[in-house]
């Protein structure tokens, strides 16, 4: 008969409820990005960068929940709260300054319509509020010819009209004349100096950046405040063959998305396959940390070694991995990714047989705790 423990109850809750809101937004935050207008390089050096962070924040944190051991839940209520503002600001930040101009071809259309630009409009064109000079090329039933105009944005669409198109280059007679039916294509409407000194893409990047942060950071110290729960593979396994079983099931995952012919296999591979790997091997790095932490610093030792494993770690997996993709390709790259894996686990599995099982430094719960009294007879004391 399953027995129910209603002591861990809540904290099972908040993992259950958590991740899967998690789910729907963390996955989708560069496609956010994307709408936004901002090109992949951009986009790639953000999610760079948010790994470094990582690592200073994990350790950072533990460091505080170690210190300020009482108030360990109220941190950590703290940085759930935060996390939760930041992907709800999201919602609320502005439209962006400039107009998205989606479309660069014109068809059906004559300049004989179109009036002069002004001398002020051309020398000081307000390009991040919907006003823009580009270099157009017509293409007419009799003739071919290009020319600079200037659009202005009205409700955010562009059309040639006298109340919103100008032509800049006054010697424009010549082409206008008898110019009609003609298909326009406009060069570069995106102005991505508008996107990237606008409160809307900084505000993107900061709240993308703290909600990240705060999420990695949460999971390591709701981690420590319930670490006690580390499951029956562990208890039946130990670390040392968690770890290697964890490596195994890597390289079984990896193996067989490169096997899959649609992305429909990559489902059940990854929901089977999900657990077994990252999951538990994060469970069982940050579980021995705890264990071979002095005695009130397992916040922080967990804190420095999740912040080497998702900080320098994915960063550098990172790196690896998209050079070897565009070289490779993706299939290739899972497979090497998977020999790495199984080799790994291999030697791993001889370092712990031959040296580690027999020389792991005591845990904490070999500690003899004394009296401040009885510590001081049986150590040695600086004088003062």
């Amino acid at each position: 008969k399953m027995k129910l423990n209603y002591t861990q109850l809540p904290i099972k809750a908040h993992y259950f409820f958590f991740m899967a809101a998690m789910g729907p937004i963390l996955p989708f935050l560069p496609v956010y990005g994307k709408q936004l207008g901002i090109s992949a390089i951009i986009m790639g050096s953000i999610t760079a960068i948010l790994p470094i962070l990582f690592l200073i924040a994990k350790p950072t944190f533990g460091f505080l929940v170690d210190y300020f051991h009482t108030w360990r839940k109220s941190i950590f209520i703290m940085l759930l709260a935060t996390t939760s503002c930041c992907y709800i600001f999201m919602y609320f930040l502005p439209i962006l300054p400039g107009p998205i101009l989606p479309d660069h071809t014109f068809t059906n259309v004559s300049c004989d319509i179109l009036p002069y630009c002004s001398s002020k409009d051309i020398s000081s064109p307000d390009l991040c509020t919907g006003i823009k000079n580009t270099m157009c090329h017509w293409s007419c039933t009799n003739k071919n010819f290009s020319m600079s105009i200037q659009f202005q944005a009205i409700n955010e669409k562009v059309n040639f009209s006298s109340n919103s198109t100008c032509i800049i280059d006054k010697n424009a007679t010549l082409y206008c004349t008898h110019s009609s039916n003609c298909n326009v294509t406009c060069d570069n409407f995106e102005n991505k100096h508008c996107l990237y000194t606008s409160v809307t893409f900084w505000g993107f990047v900061f709240l993308m950046s703290l909600g990240n942060i705060g999420f990695n950071v949460g999971n390591s110290i709701s981690d420590a405040i319930c670490f006690d729960i580390l499951g029956k593979i562990l208890k039946k396994l130990g670390f040392g063959y968690t770890f290697t079983f964890c490596f195994v099931c890597y390289a079984l995952r990896l193996g067989l998305i490169s096997l899959a012919s649609t992305p429909w296999w990559v489902i059940p591979i990854e929901l089977f396959m999900q657990g077994p790997t990252y999951a538990l091997c994060y469970t069982t790095i940050v579980a021995y940390a705890s264990k071979v932490a002095p005695p009130g610093t397992s916040a922080t030792v967990q804190g420095i070694v999740a912040g080497m494993d998702d900080g320098f770690g994915f960063a550098i997996g990172s790196l690896i991995g998209g050079i070897l993709y565009k070289l490779f390709g993706g299939v290739t790259t899972l497979r090497i990714f998977s020999s790495i894996a199984i080799v790994t686990a291999f030697l791993y599995f001889i370092l712990y047989v031959l040296y580690l099982k027999d020389r792991t430094p005591g845990t904490k719960n070999n500690v003899d705790w004394k009296t401040p009294e009885e510590a001081q007879k049986q150590c040695t004391v600086a004088d003062s």
